[in-house]
């Protein structure tokens, strides 16, 4: 039917929108990501009990997670945030 159509095409294009939107936020926020990257990610713990202390940005886990499971439902993602994922994915 025509309505059916028409609320298609309004979901796609809602659908589109919010991907976009997140896609601008994560270019802002990349620079951040980069900064976080180049830090430590180990420490072992100078007392007696020797433990090795994880230090992770939960930000980058969830880009991690967003990329793959956006790229999973069929979104290109842009090359510079596939990039960025794909440099934290290997820390």
């Amino acid at each position: 039917t025509k309505e059916g159509q028409e609320l298609l095409r309004e979901i796609s294009e809602l659908k589109k929108q919010l991907f976009d939107e997140w896609q601008e936020g994560i270019i802002e926020r990349l620079g951040d990501f980069k900064l976080d990257l180049g830090s430590k990610l180990m420490d072992l713990d100078s007392s007696s009990t020797g433990h090795v202390k994880l230090h992770y940005n939960s930000e980058l886990v969830r880009l991690l997670r967003e990329v793959r499971q956006l790229s999973a439902l069929g979104f290109t993602i842009r090359r510079d945030i596939s990039t960025e994922a794909e440099t934290a994915r290997k820390f």
